[in-house]
């Protein structure tokens, strides 16, 4: 859930500096926001609600297969530090923003 709006302000902040390149926000991010706020607001039917989890997973999968397939330690390794740098960053972002999340979270619920 935090990945879509880190995307938008990296793309704002990148527009804003004129001598970076243009970052975009892929359209996938616009999509997984809106449904996160649509499940939030819309009650799903139990079993819809299973198979669309075992569908997402399913999806997830085939992404990382797809990403695996189409990897070359070469091109990555020619690259460069920097992507990977940044890789790092987003991962850590990621985890330390869920894990303060779900921290907050449960703070806020009653024992």
């Amino acid at each position: 859930l935090l990945l879509a709006p880190f995307l938008v302000i990296l793309s704002r902040m990148s527009s804003e500096n004129a001598r970076s390149s243009r970052v975009q926000t892929p359209w996938f991010a616009f999509a997984f926001f809106g449904v996160c706020l649509a499940s939030s607001c819309v009650q799903v039917p139990h079993v819809i609600s299973e198979r669309l989890s075992l569908f997402s997973t399913w999806c997830t999968a085939m992404a990382m297969v797809g990403l695996g397939l189409e990897s070359d330690l070469k091109s990555i390794q020619r690259m460069g530090w920097r992507p990977m740098l940044l890789a790092t960053v987003l991962f850590l972002y990621l985890v330390l923003g869920g894990l303060m999340a779900v921290t907050s979270i449960l703070h806020l619920l009653p024992a």
